[in-house]
């Protein structure tokens, strides 16, 4: 008596294991805790590489709880967190899109939490004629560059300085603008017109303040 089963059964049996895995891969999709979320530990799995070839997302990520859509946690104090890098021309490395009516936090936020920190938060090394840091303002109410400093701000809140290291232009604690000595030695009778003036506003008053050629 043969103990195989008859190909309807074994096609039968497939089509209700194949059933239970969509199953299964729905439930994941549709309620996002039902599988819990993916931990790849390289001991396990191996690190994860994925290859795109299409003109399609290699990763997508819909996050719609309030927990970050993505985290990555690095305990190693000699390795990069997150590692980009790319070859694209003409599209950006790292796009950041908020729909929202955002009224609170920031698009993008760098936070530390060491006092004792001395790198700095970002950093920009560029090559080529590219600016290190292009803002474009597409509101007229928006505003392109703001500084807030501490209650008791006592380190300089703007330097511009040599390749060297040397600062000779910036802005103190205090809000006041200073240079560097070497651009205010020297001794010269000024002409008897200036070359024309400098606007500035205090406390909301114009005043001009000329320079000379």
């Amino acid at each position: 008596m043969s103990s195989r089963l008859p190909f309807t059964s074994l096609a039968a049996l497939a089509l209700s294991i194949v059933s239970v895995v969509v199953a299964i891969i729905a439930l994941s999709e549709e309620q996002g805790k039902a599988l819990g979320p993916l931990r790849a530990q390289q001991q396990t799995l191996g690190p994860i590489k994925i290859v795109q070839r299409e003109n399609d997302y290699a990763l997508k990520v819909d996050q719609y709880g309030a927990a970050d859509a993505v985290n990555i946690a690095s305990t190693a104090t000699d390795a990069t967190a997150l590692g980009v890098l790319a070859a694209n021309k003409t599209l950006s490395t790292i796009k950041v899109t908020n729909t929202a009516d955002q009224d609170a936090g920031a698009v993008i936020a760098a936070l530390t939490t060491n006092s004792a920190r001395e790198a700095p938060v970002f950093r920009a090394e560029t090559s080529g004629t590219g600016a290190s840091f292009d803002a474009l303002n597409k509101s007229p109410g928006a505003i392109g560059l703001r500084l807030k400093a501490h209650s008791s701000q006592a380190a300089d809140l703007i330097q511009l300085k040599t390749a060297a290291g040397t600062v000779m232009i910036g802005f103190d604690g205090r809000f006041r603008l200073f240079v560097h000595k070497s651009l205010t030695t020297g001794a010269a009778p000024l002409p008897a017109l200036p070359a024309g003036f400098i606007v500035v506003s205090v406390d909301g008053k114009q005043m001009r303040i000329p320079f000379y050629g």
